[in-house]
């Protein structure tokens, strides 16, 4: 796994929306959202449940 797709997870991980960790890892809003979907292809499962305010990892989420 990529050491830039785990620096962004753990930033949505923190952050707890997609547009927090963007800001955090200096990147694009739409750039972290193709980065989560890359990890997530990766995991082969969902690692974040998409919540009307944000996102909640999943218990792969919090595994990872």
């Amino acid at each position: 796994m990529d050491v830039g797709l785990l620096r962004t997870f753990l930033a949505i991980y923190r952050q707890g929306t997609v547009t927090g960790a963007a800001r955090v890892v200096h990147l694009s809003q739409p750039a972290v959202s193709q980065q989560l979907k890359a990890l997530e292809a990766q995991a082969g499962r969902p690692l974040f449940v998409r919540l009307a305010r944000g996102l909640a990892p999943t218990p792969a989420g919090h595994e990872l």
